[in-house]
């Protein structure tokens, strides 16, 4: 109370300090630097300090941009005061608590983990891509939506570049597998018509839509495809894909030229407990006979299949292939480089169109944590936020 009557005294009440302070210096941060000084200027206890902490130690000063919003910001709903005039509300910045702070990281516009100022400054300039004028009109939305428990809707979704996936309804999730064989496998400009073999959420699916901007994409699968279609339907693709529910030896899709698979790859191991899992991971109700039978049916001559296997697994699949299918790529994938290859990236074609066969290495991680290497980051780059 006595820091108030001194500004009331001093400077003819404490919103016209605010406002006469940012007419001077047109930032925000420094004026609450100067009501910081000008407020414990007088006695205090030592502890009361800590009401305002100064962004430039890293606090978000909530209760200050909060008290602002309330203050400056003015519309026809009767959620703020709108009182001082003289700050456009086009200056104002977010009050980031941990709920509008969790909902900005899971719709993509905070990437920094601390609730500091520099989150604070990220955040609201996400925010004026959307309203420069008002950035700060999305506070009570973000805010209300992390309370009532909407973030537990979207945790599972995994963002890309250009698009994001929702998996909560399905029994396999983003993985590395997918991501590696969608960015690796050869696609050209002219090509028309893709085949995705279980779609899953429809990730490779829509990876081939980024990449291949002329295609009309089919995904296949004998599980519920709803998700998947949810997922086409939210990117900028969702004309050009599509989506069947049926077995792939049963398909009705015609001679594609590409085809890929990230197929069920288990044989002869332990099956899961979880029914969608099994179907999803173990080659039960599509063992790799099948899925080369259907290859042979559904390929163009100028056409290539991809797949992506179990290192122990490719040496089976391109046996029950030969004759019929010749493998003319393969990339052995370690995860460091002091593991062995844990997965093969293969494409085949039609034994008589096979040009000569191409042979390479991928390692994914240097071995320290979260670093990878220069190739793995050129080969995924396009997709993942993180590169």
């Amino acid at each position: 109370m006595l820091a108030l009557r001194r500004m009331e005294e001093r400077h003819g009440g404490i919103g016209n300090f605010f406002e006469t302070r940012y007419e001077a210096t047109r930032s925000i941060p420094a004026v609450f630097a100067e009501f910081r000084r000008e407020f414990f200027s007088c006695g205090h206890a030592r502890v009361a300090k800590n009401i305002f902490r100064p962004s430039t130690k890293g606090a978000a000063c909530k209760r200050l941009c909060m008290y602002l919003r309330w203050m400056v910001r003015r519309d026809d709903r009767g959620v703020d005061f709108g009182q001082w005039t003289r700050i456009p509300m086009s200056a104002l910045y977010i009050p980031l608590d941990l709920h509008t702070g969790n909902m900005s990281r899971a719709l993509g516009l905070l990437t920094r983990r601390q609730n500091d100022w520099r989150a604070v400054e990220q955040t609201t300039a996400s925010l004026r891509m959307f309203d420069p004028a008002d950035p700060v009109r999305y506070d009570f939305s973000l805010f209300g939506a992390g309370i009532d428990g909407y973030l537990k809707s979207i945790e599972t979704m995994f963002r890309f570049k250009q698009f994001a996936i929702r998996q909560d309804r399905c029994p396999m999730k983003v993985g590395t597998d997918g991501v590696l064989l969608g960015a690796w496998v050869s696609v050209r400009p002219s090509d028309r018509r893709i085949l995705d073999i279980g779609s899953g959420t429809g990730l490779i699916a829509l990876m081939m839509a980024q990449r291949v901007p002329g295609a009309r994409i089919t995904g296949v699968d004998v599980e519920d495809i709803s998700q998947a279609r949810e997922n086409a339907d939210a990117s900028p693709w969702g004309g050009r894909v599509a989506f069947v529910q049926c077995p792939v030896q049963s398909s009705p899709a015609g001679k594609v030229r590409p085809g890929r698979l990230n197929p069920p790859f288990f044989v002869d191991s332990l099956t899961c407990p979880d029914a969608g899992r099994t179907t999803a991971r173990h080659a039960v109700r599509l063992p790799f006979g099948d899925l080369r039978d259907a290859v042979v049916r559904l390929l163009s001559d100028e056409g290539r299949f991809a797949v992506v296997l179990p290192a122990d697994e490719a040496a089976r699949f391109i046996g029950i292939c030969r004759d019929v299918l010749l493998p003319v790529r393969r990339t052995d994938v370690r995860t460091t480089p002091r593991h062995a290859a844990k997965r093969v990236l293969l494409e085949f074609v039609h034994t008589s169109s096979a040009p000569a066969p191409d042979r390479t290495e991928l390692v994914i991680g240097t071995g320290v944590h979260e670093q990878y290497t220069p190739e793995y980051r050129a080969l995924t780059r396009d997709f993942y936020l993180k590169f």
